[in-house]
């Protein structure tokens, strides 16, 4: 899907008059990793950069989730027993642990996008990489205001509340 569009973009710029010259730079890629967080579950994460021209590149990641018993594709909401609660502490725990990439010295605008890329939406938190001891959430470029394409790892024991599912990280909660 992510290289049709590209091309399509490309054929769109063809057509409108773009030179050869114009597009040279212009690249796409994706790549993946695969985590394990117990030996019930796996976690394909999906990732899709490239440049287009502009002030800098792009990325963002797609997580995929799966119980290996029955081959179930899972969504968020079958990680955890109260998925509304691990985005709220999810959200929290961003929020905390990225204060160092929002200063004062930072424009309103690029505040409030930090504000608007920590809330507690399943949107913001749809790129996570699923670990025995806990998560890495990935924010995409610009997504907490900056040119950054932050990682954060949250430990299990953070998410308590929200009840993680053992079919996902089995003994490990």
């Amino acid at each position: 899907r992510d290289a049709n569009d590209f091309f399509d973009i490309v054929d769109k710029e063809v057509r409108d008059g773009a030179d050869a010259k114009s597009l040279e730079r212009w690249r796409r890629y994706s790549n993946y990793k695969i985590s394990r967080p117990s030996d019930n579950a796996i976690n394909i994460a999906f990732g899709f950069g490239g440049y287009q021209g502009g002030r800098a590149p792009w990325y963002y990641e797609e997580s995929l989730y799966f119980h290996l018993p029955d081959g179930k594709q899972l969504g968020f909401n079958d990680l955890f027993d109260n998925p509304q609660m691990a985005l709220k502490l999810m959200s929290a725990w961003s929020r905390k642990h990225s204060k160092d990439l929002v200063d004062q010295s930072l424009s309103k605008i690029q505040k409030d996008r930090f504000a608007e890329g920590t809330a507690p939406t399943k949107q913001n938190f749809s790129a996570l990489t699923l670990r025995p001891d806990g998560i890495d959430i990935h924010f995409g470029y610009y997504q907490l205001g900056l040119l950054a394409y932050p990682k954060l790892f949250m430990p299990l024991r953070e998410l308590k509340k929200a009840g993680p599912k053992a079919q996902i990280w089995g003994n490990n909660k």
